[in-house]
């Protein structure tokens, strides 16, 4: 397991042991498998270097804090770019506007940073389905952010009726359906209060 350029900066091994994250200076986000060592994916982070990451519990989304002052947000199953937001303001010295730490809340619904410029900010991860697929007659659903407990709903139509809760209160961010005719599906969260240091 190695950085063919470059360094790592920091790694995280996932909640389960089976995963290890790495950024890496050369502005590398990969994941391992720890079992071999083996490389699962690897995508260019476009952040001036990865300094440091944070994965959630569930292994749906990883955040990258780089040099150039911004967070990103990724899938973590294929590592599509979901969001990036700016983490430090403008400063006469470089470091002073670099992000110094990132860190996922217990419940995923929020993510933290702390800056060299002394401030902490605290950010939403927005509700976003990142994978949704068919594996026989079960559509399986994976989702990063917002706010727990979650419902599955469900309609027949886009332009008519109303959403249905179809599940009872979920607290993962995995879920398998049985696949029975044409419907549209949604995750519905819990509202998310606006964090105060919001950019």
């Amino acid at each position: 397991m190695t950085n063919q350029v470059g360094f790592a900066a920091f790694a995280v091994i996932s909640e389960d042991g089976k995963s290890i994250y790495s950024g890496s200076f050369n502005d590398d986000l990969r994941v391992y498998a720890t079992a071999d060592g083996s490389e699962i994916r690897k995508v260019k982070a476009k952040q001036t270097g990865v300094r440091e990451l944070a994965v959630d519990r569930e292994q749906t989304i990883v955040l990258t804090r780089g040099y150039d002052g911004t967070a990103k947000g990724w899938a973590a199953r294929d590592f599509r770019h979901l969001f990036t937001v700016p983490v430090g303001k403008p400063a006469v010295t470089f470091s002073q506007k670099e992000p110094y730490r990132i860190q996922v809340s217990p419940d995923g619904s929020l993510f933290a940073t702390a800056g060299w410029d002394g401030e902490g900010r605290l950010f939403t991860i927005p509700l976003t389905v990142t994978s949704a697929r068919r594996e026989g007659q079960e559509m399986k659903l994976e989702w990063c952010g917002g706010r727990p407990p979650f419902r599955l709903q469900q309609r027949s139509s886009l332009s008519a009726g109303e959403w249905e809760n179809v599940s009872e209160d979920l607290t993962s961010r995995r879920l398998s359906i049985p696949v029975t005719g044409t419907r549209f599906y949604r995750i519905a969260g819990q509202p998310t209060p606006e964090p105060i240091s919001n950019p």
